[in-house]
């Protein structure tokens, strides 16, 4: 039995699948392969073969003593757990374990990956490797959907050890590849504070190497991805570069013309059919319903809430229950910073997470135009 992985360290759902191989036990054996893909070869869908990945995503996967091929990370995780009976996969003939692991899958793909992908393409893909500034609306968003994510698995996690239940799953290991990188960039605060700069602080040689891991980081604490001399001269007076395939005439105020459109004098688009105020607004053809109490500018009177005034902040505003924060402004989760710190702690997580640190430091951008899908 052997098999095969296709990958590359840098992709977060590839290094889901080596820290549960690691787990398994299966890593630096026989029974495992391991085949770097280079991400030229994603960028090149004119020479991609669909029939390994039908998305066009690492990894896949191929079983060579059945033929069996898989290209989903979690899937490819779950069919070799359960080909070689490994205990990370619960006992699936077992309906109340089954469901409790099931729960704990639906969780992370739907409350916790979900989020946690955007928020570390908004955070590192999209300034490092397509060259865009990060939408900080969006990482907002993301982050306020991810408290409430932590506090219910706070909840979970103050009953039982683990997402599934006391013992280890494969479910808890899904978790660290995306976390662990937003983490890394200050993404996921509730985590607590990062531990170390580096899981890695010595190269294959055994030479120390934080103080040259130090020396290269920028003062935001960030690695430098190198430049290239080619487009250096292409990059903008504010240190972005241009995107590929906008070279449009641009209206007076920079924007692309939507053609076939008359503006209005004020560069807007007209809406046709609907007469203006002197104001320029849209009348509001109807007034207020009937009993209806306005204040005097205007707006409708809201009552004051049935609460202790000594509870209202100077600006009338009023506490909300149960949101004591933490020291650095995070809500209190101290179960799942104890979940967390007991999975990337284990020894398959640090082996995973020191490679990666390693190829990430040895990263380079990718030419302007360079990346696509």
């Amino acid at each position: 039995m052997v098999f095969v992985l296709y990958g590359n360290i840098l992709a977060t759902h590839y290094r889901i699948v080596l820290i549960c191989a690691a787990e398994m036990g299966l890593l630096d054996t026989p029974a495992l392969e391991l085949r770097e893909v280079d991400w030229k070869d994603l960028w090149a869908p004119e020479i991609f073969n669909y029939e390994r990945s039908p998305f066009k995503r690492i990894p896949w996967f191929e079983d060579t003593e059945n033929g069996v091929k898989l290209y989903e990370s979690r899937a490819i995780v779950k069919y070799m757990a359960k080909k070689i009976g490994s205990p990370l996969l619960p006992d699936l003939t077992d309906p109340v374990e089954y469901a409790k692991f099931e729960v704990a899958c639906s969780l992370e793909l739907a409350d916790f990956s979900t989020w946690t992908k955007p928020l570390l393409h908004e955070l590192v893909q999209k300034p490092h490797v397509f060259r865009q500034p990060t939408d900080q609306v969006l990482v907002d968003a993301y982050k306020a959907t991810l408290k409430r994510t932590f506090q219910g698995y706070d909840r979970i996690l103050a009953k039982q050890d683990y997402l599934a239940g006391d013992d280890i799953t494969l479910v808890d290991f899904f978790h660290i590849p995306s976390a662990h990188w937003v983490w890394m960039v200050g993404g996921l605060p509730e985590f607590g504070p990062i531990k170390y700069s580096s899981p890695c602080k010595h190269d294959d040689d055994g030479n120390n190497k934080e103080s040259q891991n130090k020396e290269k980081e920028k003062e935001d604490g960030t690695l430098p991805f190198p430049s290239d001399p080619a487009t250096e001269s292409q990059r903008k007076a504010d240190g972005t570069w241009p995107l590929p395939n906008t070279k449009t005439v641009n209206q007076s105020d920079g924007t692309l013309p939507i053609p076939g459109n008359k503006t209005e004098s004020d560069g807007t688009l007209p809406i046709p059919g609907n007469k203006t105020e002197s104001d320029g607004t849209l009348p509001i053809p109807a007034g207020p319903p009937e009993g209806t109490r306005t204040k005097v500018e205007g707006t409708l009177p809201f009552a004051k809430p049935n609460v202790d005034q000594a509870q209202a902040h100077s600006d009338g505003t009023w506490r909300l229950p149960n949101t004591e924060t933490e020291t650095d402004g995070t809500l209190p989760i101290p179960h799942v910073r104890a979940w967390w710190n007991r999975l990337i702690e284990r020894e398959s997580v640090k082996k995973i997470n020191s490679e990666f640190w390693i190829a990430l430091k040895n990263a380079k951008a990718p030419e302007e135009g360079e990346a696509k899908w």
